[in-house]
């Protein structure tokens, strides 16, 4: 589904079909955090919808490890460290999140865990500590966060308009969750109340988990083929 036909329903919703009094750019960032929230829950079960592991180094993480430094940059569409490992050290246990506060207790020549900095979500540079004083090649399993959610901030409603345009990650799957998500933001928008908040982040959260229960993904597909729909798996 297209972001303006989930924002059209969501207007049908609110009595609101010519977008006046909830304009496109808020319907476009509510569906936003929508996928937002699916992509962290459906990546923390380790589903392959919205996860990815790569390693340092690769085509799909180019960064590399250099001796003596501890930042490396993480990919484009990292939203955050579902877990991370050293190659050939998985005995060792997978690398920890770290404090600041942390870090002057750390000593030794092998990384003990990481910090990052612009945040535990969305953040761009992973520092390892201690520093490692030799090559090594990390395993990073973390959410990807689809290139629609990562466009820009719309600067008016005509670009609004132009992202609602395309197609929305997971929209075929959880299409109707996502409109329910819009339109009680929405309403919610001039009364704000915490439990519709709540009650929004756990239907995200269950529309996940019962995915991620399904047993693989072609269970899915032949499901869908048989009703006539696309599945939508490539929509990221």
């Amino acid at each position: 589904m297209t972001g303006m036909e989930l924002a059209n329903a969501a207007a049908s919703d609110l009595r609101d079909r010519a977008h006046t009094q909830y304009p496109l750019s808020e319907k476009l960032a509510y569906l936003k955090r929508a996928a937002r929230l699916l992509t962290n829950e459906l990546a923390a079960m380790g589903h392959p919808l919205a996860s990815r592991i790569v390693e340092s180094g690769s085509g799909d993480w180019p960064a590399t490890v250099t001796p003596g430094q501890s930042g490396i940059a993480l990919p484009l569409d990292y939203l955050r460290t579902v877990s991370l490992w050293v190659k050939g050290r998985e005995s060792e246990g997978a690398l920890g999140l770290i404090a600041t506060a942390q870090l002057l207790s750390l000593t030794g020549t092998t990384p003990a865990g990481y910090y990052l900095l612009g945040g535990a979500v969305g953040a761009s540079t992973l520092h390892l500590a201690p520093a490692p004083v030799e090559a090594l090649t990390l395993v990073l399993h973390y959410a990807a966060l689809p290139a629609w959610c990562r466009l820009p901030e719309p600067a008016n409603e005509t670009e609004a308009g132009e992202q609602l345009s395309q197609e929305v990650p997971y929209s075929q799957i959880f299409g109707e969750a996502m409109r329910q998500f819009v339109s009680l933001s929405c309403a919610n928008r001039n009364e704000y109340d915490t439990t519709v908040e709540q009650g929004l982040w756990k239907l995200c959260r269950d529309q996940a988990h019962q995915l991620a229960a399904q047993d693989n993904l072609q269970a899915w597909d032949t499901g869908a083929a048989s009703l006539g729909v696309d599945s939508g798996w490539g929509g990221r």
